[in-house]
């Protein structure tokens, strides 16, 4: 039930509804210049944008999920140091991912 729930949630956050409702595109055309482009306007959101948003938040999830899993992991101190950077590491990326996408729809 939780797992469906947080699916749910990463779905919601990435614009999967905002996907649906606007029939929004894979990818966008300059009409100026006719280049091809993954990433929208600030004020749009391709399909594109919002999978990379979904595997980005997925790995945020996880990053939380691997550190909270460390807290139980108390009879060797050595694997739950390891979890423990893993977790960081996968947040520290999605949140990394996160910030590149939005420089990419700002510049």
């Amino acid at each position: 039930m939780l797992g469906i729930i947080i699916v749910f949630i990463i779905f919601v956050s990435a614009g999967g509804v905002y996907d649906i409702l606007n029939n929004a595109p894979a990818i966008t055309v300059n009409q100026s210049t006719g280049e091809m482009s993954s990433v929208a306007d600030i004020n749009g959101q391709t399909l594109t944008e919002s999978i990379f948003s979904m595997i980005m938040i997925t790995f945020m999830f996880a990053g939380l999920f691997a550190a909270k899993r460390s807290m139980g992991v108390a009879y060797d101190r050595r694997k739950a140091n390891t979890i423990l950077m893993l977790g960081v590491a996968l947040i520290l990326f999605g949140i990394s991912g996160s910030f590149y996408l939005l420089l990419l729809k700002s510049g």
